[in-house]
């Protein structure tokens, strides 16, 4: 799903936006082109995406792989491109000390239950996680 500029300024009291690239969302079958572009290629790209975002007023330090797709050189590019934390398409709680460049996350799409909902909030806080 894309957001247009004026769609980004409209509800920018109810969304906050972060890092997901500029122009490289696009797969190989196996990697993420983050991870297979040059690195200074690949490394434009995400300083791009984060002077975008600025410039509409969404000044951010977050991340999501595209694809989850998030190698030892996507680390690094983020890095590099100011970004402090990233998530991953994997499923779980993230608990202190983990790397901040790799944290799980949960999908909560429209298909989910109030007492699912519930349950992943509830859990999370009885492992003391960190969301």
């Amino acid at each position: 799903m894309t957001v247009s500029k004026r769609e980004m300024e409209q509800y920018k009291d109810v969304f906050n936006y972060h890092g997901h690239t500029h122009s490289m969302h696009y797969f190989d079958g196996r990697l993420g082109a983050m991870n297979f572009l040059p690195y200074n290629e690949a490394l434009e790209d995400l300083v791009a995406n984060k002077q975008f975002l600025a410039d509409n007023g969404f000044y951010t330090t977050h991340f999501s792989y595209p694809f989850g797709s998030n190698y030892f050189q996507s680390q690094s590019l983020l890095k590099d491109s100011g970004f402090t934390t990233a998530f991953t398409i994997s499923k779980g709680y993230n608990k202190v000390g983990d790397n901040l460049l790799l944290l799980k996350r949960w999908n909560i799409d429209l298909e989910i239950t109030k007492e699912t909902f519930e349950s992943i909030l509830n859990t999370g806080i009885s492992n003391d996680a960190v969301q």
